[in-house]
């Protein structure tokens, strides 16, 4: 269950105060990969899937719940990550290389001047940070 590998970076835990928000976005999840604790409710997803569900969820909310499309909208910096500044042209193309696969190219650039890739690591979404499950999840 847990990723023994050294190079791999450890999970985000991103704490949520509202059981609803949670199961919203479990709802905008739907079809894709996510392991949900059965004690607590906590999932673990893919930083692509989750950015794209909570992409979703923010344009339902832009100009109707402030308070909803606030949430949503800083939730994605759990799954994404603005590229490195790296002053060498070279070291750049090398980063870029590697990197590009992560690239997050669904939410165009008019909101996103700077370019965003996905989160090397995975999220896990959760009220109980305590609950054995996290342990599980690579939190702890």
């Amino acid at each position: 269950m847990e990723d023994k590998r050294p190079d791999k970076p450890k999970d985000t835990f991103f704490e949520m105060e509202n059981k609803n928000n949670l199961r919203e976005i479990k709802n905008r999840l739907k079809g894709k990969n996510y392991v949900e604790c059965e004690t607590c409710s906590a999932i673990k997803v893919e930083s692509r899937d989750l950015a794209e569900a909570l992409h979703c969820l923010s344009e339902k909310y832009f100009d109707v719940d402030e308070t909803k499309y606030d949430l949503f909208e800083s939730m994605k910096n759990c799954a994404l990550e603005p590229e490195p500044d790296i002053e060498s042209d070279e070291d750049f193309v090398k980063w870029y290389e590697k990197n590009e696969r992560r690239e997050c190219t669904f939410m165009g650039t008019d909101n996103y001047p700077e370019a965003l890739y996905f989160r090397e690591n995975e999220v896990v979404l959760g009220m109980d940070k305590n609950c054995e499950c996290m342990k599980l999840f690579g939190v702890k």
